[in-house]
């Protein structure tokens, strides 16, 4: 059965504006605030993270009573979508699936506030709805977790079309399955294109028949640049593609490395890890210029 995917923004196409819904319940002047907003986005910032650093702002001040996740997602219950719009995914589903051998699953990419429009009562008919997060400590909101710009919720697109969700987050997909993740310098350098990332693709059935759940290829790189590099191979889709942005990922395993002198800045050294159920059960990195121990045919010997 093959499955279609309606992705949907929420603010003004399913509902009303959740952010502005929010700040009149809480007797914030819209005028001034999206006023404000403008004035930070003319000095260079970007739409959402300007509101939300300020949303976050209004909330440590105690101008928003909303000061957790938890009763962003109460306020939710209280928005009220378009006519149509929580049963419109069910209906096609309904309607499309039966006779064409499909499933229709619903998704949210919104600029919004993520917490809050998963406590609508339209959340009931979508698959899952990504939107901007806030952080808590000590049990209240403390400031800015994730925002989904523009330009980035073509990342979401991707995500949703190789089946990872925000229910299903890298440490949650991990858990009680078998999988490689391999580790690369960069996206479209020659041994990674040439030999690392083809050597995996060409024997991913293999490594799968061997009991490994899922195959994933983490480089340095930005969404963009790792999304363009995994189409650029005719079954790119095999592997999963985490995009390790800023490091974090490579820096926490300890195996981050300075390549300044070849001008590439801080990059993941080469690696090959087999992941059981969120432990690493063996890893093997290669020295500066090697490539052996990281490759599919070393690794399909290991498991």
């Amino acid at each position: 059965m093959k499955t279609i995917a309606i992705i949907c923004d929420c603010d003004n196409t399913l509902a009303p504006d959740t952010t502005s819904s929010l700040l009149e319940d809480n007797g914030i002047d819209l005028d001034s605030f999206w006023k404000d907003i403008s004035h930070q986005v003319e000095m260079g910032w970007d739409p959402p993270i300007a509101w939300m650093t300020e949303i976050a702002r209004l909330i440590k001040e105690g101008s928003i009573s909303q000061d957790t996740n938890a009763k962003l997602a109460e306020f939710g219950k209280s928005v009220t979508a378009f006519p149509g719009a929580k049963e419109f995914v069910p209906q096609i589903n309904e309607s499309l699936g039966k006779e064409n051998d499909v499933t229709v699953e619903g998704y949210v990419v919104s600029c919004g506030l993520e917490s809050l429009m998963k406590g609508m009562p339209l959340s009931e008919s979508f698959t899952d709805i990504f939107g901007c997060s806030f952080y808590e400590k000590d049990g209240v909101i403390a400031g800015v977790k994730s925002c989904i710009t523009f330009t980035e919720k073509t990342k979401f697109i991707f995500a949703i079309n190789k089946g990872i969700t925000s229910k299903v987050i890298l440490s949650d997909e991990l858990t009680d399955k078998k999988v490689i993740i391999f580790g690369v310098p960069g996206a479209f350098t020659p041994t990674c294109s040439e030999k690392h990332m083809p050597s995996y693709i060409k024997l991913h059935k293999q490594i799968i028949d061997k009991g490994i759940d899922a195959i994933y290829c983490l480089s340095v790189n930005d969404d963009f640049v790792m999304n363009a590099w995994l189409l650029s191979y005719s079954d790119g889709d095999k592997i999963i593609g985490i995009a390790d942005g800023n490091g974090d990922i490579s820096k926490n395993l300890n195996l981050l490395v300075d390549k300044s002198k070849n001008y590439m800045g801080m990059r993941s050294a080469r690696f090959a890890m087999i992941v059981i159920d969120n432990i690493i059960h063996e890893i093997f990195i290669e020295e500066p210029g090697e490539y052996q121990k990281t490759s599919a045919e070393n690794l399909l010997t290991k498991i």
